[in-house]
């Protein structure tokens, strides 16, 4: 219900625990920036080398946000 408010309509729900960790919708969660938001996956990447968080910020790193890219670099 909170991201349906218009304060927070830019903002994404972060798994604590991803899903490719295990995490099934049942874990904590944050709201971030979709830029924030990419750059945890990366910075996830870096400390546990875990495939999915790759996977997780190339796919978001390229995508287009309404017409904006996510430029993360």
């Amino acid at each position: 219900k909170l991201l349906k408010n218009p304060d927070f309509k830019n903002l994404e729900k972060h798994h604590i625990i991803p899903f490719h960790q295990g995490d099934f919708k049942k874990g904590p969660v944050v709201l971030c920036t979709v830029k924030n938001h990419v750059l945890v996956h990366y910075y996830r990447y870096l400390a546990y080398r875990q495939k999915g968080d790759w996977i997780a910020f190339t796919m978001r790193s390229n995508q287009k946000i309404g017409c904006v890219r996510c430029e993360v670099y």
